[in-house]
């Protein structure tokens, strides 16, 4: 599926790995990939601070996995701008809030710190990149890992984008 996806799109993978999942969590143990228990620590804020997602440790768990799916995909694929749906985003902000975790996952899988553009696509003239975007992050989804992507219809308008390529300022 990878190789049919690069083919069409003119996408280059880093590596000619393939990887083939049946579930999420075949890949990599949350905890381990990120460094902290982020379901755990999301659950323990009040109810008015939580996403309204954010319900039960099954819903929660299921988010942080996609958010993982999502974080690697972003660690992959440096350069490359990826768009997290509503709930990955919504992980990404409560893993930025453990700095330290932040940091050494980001530096263990990466090399540097992960850049997170929370305000890419509101302006008129970067709607269409966005969502250029949020359709190629939905094919190589599919393609690196063979089942779905989880696309949430909020995605659409969601103004955010990522990039593993260092930000120099």
């Amino acid at each position: 599926m990878l190789e049919l996806f690069c083919r069409f799109s003119g996408y280059k993978p880093m590596t000619q790995t393939m990887v083939m999942l049946d579930k999420p969590t075949a890949l990599f143990p949350a905890v381990d990939f990120l460094g902290i228990d982020l379901a755990k620590s999301i659950l323990k804020k009040p109810l008015c601070e939580r996403p309204l997602w954010a319900t039960s440790l099954e819903e929660v768990t299921s988010a942080v996995d996609d958010f993982c799916l999502y974080f690697n995909l972003v660690l992959q694929n440096p350069g490359e701008k990826l768009v997290p749906t509503v709930k990955q985003d919504e992980v990404w902000h409560a893993f930025m809030l453990h700095p330290v975790a932040y940091y050494n996952a980001c530096v263990r899988h990466c090399g540097h710190l992960v850049n997170h553009d929370g305000g890419f696509g509101l302006e008129d003239n970067e709607k269409a990149a966005l969502e250029e975007y949020k359709h190629f992050t939905i094919h190589l989804w599919e393609a690196v890992y063979g089942f779905p992507h989880p696309a949430d219809p909020r995605v659409v308008g969601r103004a955010c984008c990522s990039t593993c390529a260092p930000k120099l300022q």
